[in-house]
């Protein structure tokens, strides 16, 4: 409400303790699935739409999108699918944590729910 009053305080910046951020490369697009879910997610909603984060799966590089919190804990190795259904790709995370990832894109293709990746696609 200050804002849109013009009253709110305004704070310069220090610029003696100002940094620049990196350049964002395809170094930094492969998710660490031995992070937390929060900090996978965040991950996956910062590299989206360019340059997108990436897993492999099966040996194929696949971009992911729209990550959503799971309830499920599991015994499974970080970065294993956990399951596949019309809701997402549910995967392992750290501590037998999960993440749904709902939209993928494999190489070449064109972004998409998950559920209809899935109609026509495996992963293992």
């Amino acid at each position: 409400a200050d804002i849109e009053r013009g009253a709110a305080k305004r704070t310069p910046q220090d610029n003696s303790i100002a940094t620049y951020a990196p350049p964002i490369t395809k170094e930094i697009c492969p998710v660490d699935w031995n992070d937390s879910p929060e900090r996978i997610a965040d991950r996956i909603r910062g590299l989206d739409p360019r340059p997108g984060a990436t897993a492999v799966f099966g040996g194929v590089t696949y971009k992911l999108f729209s990550p959503r919190p799971s309830d499920r804990h599991t015994e499974a190795k970080p970065g294993s699918i956990v399951s596949r259904d019309r809701g997402g790709l549910e995967i392992a995370c750290a501590d037998g944590c999960c993440i749904i990832v709902t939209e993928l894109q494999a190489p070449g293709g064109k972004r998409m729910s998950a559920a209809d990746f899935l109609r026509g696609h495996t992963l293992e």
